[in-house]
């Protein structure tokens, strides 16, 4: 099927918001026919319009009168429905439905691996319900196996998987000439999900589309007003949005047991405040409906009116909300022309509709000039700056719902606890837990320092006393703390499973005990990255970007450290969302398989490189874990990564050209060693070889000459002094055996000259380097480490 011509969400849509169910249904219906009430001033019908007469003539299937409006916004309790109703004059050959949705599937592994389960239905003229259900994360379909998921998305777990707007097709029946109504319901709502949204529609006859282009148009925000009009109804919607101990959470009342410092099962204390941005300004820069947020309000147990009150607030901000921002579009989604767009407006992304539909559509984009070896050596070039920010990839970024915490940490920690309300040292105690503190302290002087402060404290108090981690058992990053201080006494689950008196390996891989530890993890984390997109964006500090680093100097050639915006912190600021450092075993979410894991961890390591590659000042990206993320998903999935490996290398290298050596936040041989130009730790070469034989010898030859000239300016003792991850394997060592087939070729760590003899003869053999730069590394490696036999791979 030709994906290009079908239709994908327009620039101008509306709103979702999340997550679960409550009590009333809720209708609305869109006609077009005619202009038709019902269900909220966001989804009324658009001005009278002509159809395309010629795609109409060319399809035989007309739509006539006032168009119909998107998104279709199926929000609300178990059996909310939203209808389009289309004249359809010629059925003929029409056997399938179109749909772009967002939110079909529910993102838990239990629930879309239930083929009882459905989240979302649509019926015919009023026929059988046929559901939109496709979930196959676990390498099994479940449920209906007649629809037809698009690509990439099918790839990565199809409804429910890892991308949370899904292109794809299923087969329809019953229509007829004249008036057809579409009714999609929300069908079995879980816990967590509002419901979902259509945006986009087409009928198919055969491959080709038959809807003419303007039957379905956007309904305009600009048109969305305050549904109550009075200021007195606005400031109470004020006075609600950061209300405490006010709402109602039923995920929180099913997943997560009674919380001891609550009233009653599912009571938070947490005020809408606490997940989104203080003053509710994301939810009107991503264009969230007043729909959407009343129906978000009644989930929460506050009232019709209520929610209005709360809707009005948020319709009264100032905030701006650029074209391409809505709920569906992932924030800083790459894509070309978004750097001659406002800075204010890069959060909102390039939308979904600039996701590939391969990684092989990167080419062009990644070699603008072609791939002959001097245009691919330009853009390897190190002295270079690879514009990730507008490099569209095959992959669709977390959209803001996976941004907002499930659970807020005021719940999720007992915040009468006197471990939760002490700092990070542990000697100063406040009158409330220590990360509002570190909040309110940043967010008095906002900026990039003050957020690079507030994670650094804030995950230095979570891991205070931590002796059992996800990873390296009895060490590691602060994230991947399983035990520690405040997880020991100041979890607030009535349930939570004991963390005392039992060695690490009894409970870290342990499930059963790990829900909580992983509730309290990711609940921190979401909350904090929110935290600080509201400090860095909400006080327009992505400009700042464009003044970091001055020049930095590498061979007598200095170069500008800065790009046109970004996020200037010299650490991470999304890279701890990934599963890999919250998750239970440093790999994946309980709630998730591992397939979709793996794709969530190597989405936010690439959304960190957008974000904040380092400026080549620091390395936040982390780029061992980004190289192998990008390896692990090629591995799990039939999607190629081929040109996003090559990318992230190259913006890697860039980032390493700063004159300093042995480093991390330099030249790292850790990261730069010549193997990961033939393959993974395990000789799998698909992230290195899916770009051609041709244009792999070309980046690798590139590459290597590059790397070279950077790695001869550094002196023994730059490499001898480095430490840790960036330790280089010793002048004197004499470890060089050859690989005997035991455990991966390659290894981690300060093996880096073993690594590069053994790379070598593959490097000449598979990838076919040229053999000029072949002996230019090996005599480089002869003087790195003379106690290997060289000559004998010459």
């Amino acid at each position: 099927m030709d994906q290009k011509n079908l239709p994908r969400a327009a620039s101008t849509a509306s709103h979702v918001w999340a997550q679960l169910m409550w009590r009333v249904p809720f209708t609305v219906a869109v006609c077009v026919l005619s202009a038709c009430g019902g269900g909220g001033d966001d989804l009324a019908a658009g001005s009278s319009g002509n159809a395309d007469a010629s795609r109409a003539a060319a399809s035989g299937v007309a739509s006539t009168q006032s168009p119909a409006q998107l998104p279709l916004e199926v929000l609300g309790p178990k059996g909310t429905t939203a209808t389009i109703t289309l004249n359809l004059s010629n059925i003929a050959g029409v056997t399938k439905l179109y749909l772009q949705c967002h939110a079909c599937g529910y993102a838990d592994k239990a629930l879309d691996s239930n083929a009882g389960l459905t989240k979302a239905s649509v019926r015919i003229n009023g026929g059988a319900a046929i559901a939109l259900k496709h979930y196959s994360g676990d390498g099994a379909v479940h449920g209906n196996t007649a629809i037809s998921v698009m690509e990439p998305e099918n790839s990565y777990g199809g409804i429910g998987g890892g991308f949370h707007t899904v292109r794809f097709t299923v087969p329809v029946t019953g229509l007829r000439t004249g008036s057809n109504i579409f009714t999609f319901e929300h069908t079995n709502p879980d816990t967590r999900s509002l419901g979902f949204r259509i945006i986009a529609l087409d009928l198919l006859r055969g491959t080709t589309p038959t809807l003419p282009a303007n039957t379905l148009t956007f309904v305009d925000p600009a048109a969305w007003t305050p549904p109550l009009a009075s200021t007195a109804d606005a400031n109470a919607g004020q006075a609600l949005w950061t209300r405490r101990d006010a709402l109602y959470d039923p995920a929180v009342a099913a997943n997560y047991g009674t919380l001891l410092t609550n009233a009653g099962p599912g009571r938070i204390h947490a005020a809408c405040s606490d997940c989104h941005t203080s003053d509710g300004s994301d939810l009107r820069y991503f264009r969230f409906s007043n729909n959407a947020i009343v129906q978000r309000a009644r989930f929460h147990g506050l009232s019709q009116t209520q929610g209005e009150q709360i809707a009005s607030y948020i319709r009264r901000l100032n905030t701006p909300a650029p074209a391409d921002a809505w709920p569906w579009n992932p924030p800083y989604q790459p894509g070309p022309g978004l750097d001659a767009k406002p800075v204010n407006a890069w959060a909102a992304g390039a939308g979904v509709n600039a996701v590939l539909n391969s990684d092989s559509e990167m080419g062009p984009y990644l070699f603008p000039a072609g791939t002959t070896l001097p245009a691919v050596r330009n853009v390897v070039d190190r002295f270079s700056t690879l514009n990730m920010r507008e490099l569209p990839i095959a992959l669709q970024l977390p959209d803001w719902n996976s941004w907002l915490p499930r659970l807020h940490p005021l719940d999720a920690f007992n915040r009468q606890d006197e471990t939760v309300r002490r700092d990070e040292t542990g000697k100063v105690l406040y009158d409330r837990p220590f990360f509002e503190v570190a909040y309110s302290a940043a967010a008095r002087s906002p900026s990039a320092a003050a957020a690079d402060t507030l994670r650094d404290r804030v995950s230095t108090w979570f891991a205070r006393g931590a002796n059992c981690y996800s990873q390296q058992l009895e060490s590691g990053p602060n994230w991947r703390a399983n035990n520690g201080t405040v997880l020991r006494a100041g979890l607030a689950f009535a349930n939570a499973p004991r963390l005392t008196g039992l060695a690490c390996e009894a409970y870290r891989d342990d499930t059963t005990r790990m829900w909580a530890v992983g509730a309290a993890k990711t609940s921190l984390s979401a909350w904090l990255s929110v935290k600080q997109w509201e400090i860095i964006h909400g006080n327009g500090l992505e400009a700042d970007a464009q003044r970091i680093g001055n020049r930095v100097c590498s061979t007598k050639r200095c170069i500008d450290a800065s790009e046109a915006r970004g996020w200037g912190l010299t650490g991470p600021n999304v890279f701890y969302r990934a599963a890999h450092f919250t998750g239970y075993d440093g790999k994946r979410f309980l709630d998730q398989d591992p397939l979709i894991s793996t794709y969530g961890n190597t989405a936010w390591y690439h959304l960190q490189m957008v974000m904040n590659s380092g400026y080549r000042m620091a390395q936040p990206s982390h780029f061992p874990y980004t190289l192998n993320w990008i390896n692990e998903l090629s591995a799990a999935s039939p999607q190629s990564q081929s040109f996003r490996y090559w990318a992230t290398f190259t913006k890697m290298r860039q980032t390493q050209t700063n004159g300093a050596y042995g480093v991390e936040n330099g030249l790292d041989l850790r990261t730069a060693q010549p193997y990961y130009l033939y393959s993974d730790r395990r000789e799998d070469t698909q992230s290195m070889s899916g770009v051609g034989p041709e244009l792999w010898r070309k980046l690798a030859e590139a590459h290597l000459r590059d790397f070279l000239a950077d790695a001869r300016n550094a002196t023994p003792q730059d490499w001898a002094n480095a430490t840790q991850n960036s330790e280089v394997q010793p002048r004197t060592s004499n470890d060089f055996q050859g690989y005997d087939g035991a455990g991966p070729i390659f290894d981690l760590g300060p093996l880096q000259g073993r690594n590069t003899y053994r790379a070598i003869p593959k490097l000449r053999q598979v990838v076919q380097v040229d053999q000029a730069v072949m002996s230019d590394l090996i005599d480089w490696s002869a003087q790195m480490w003379p106690k290997a036999n060289w000559n004998v791979l010459r």
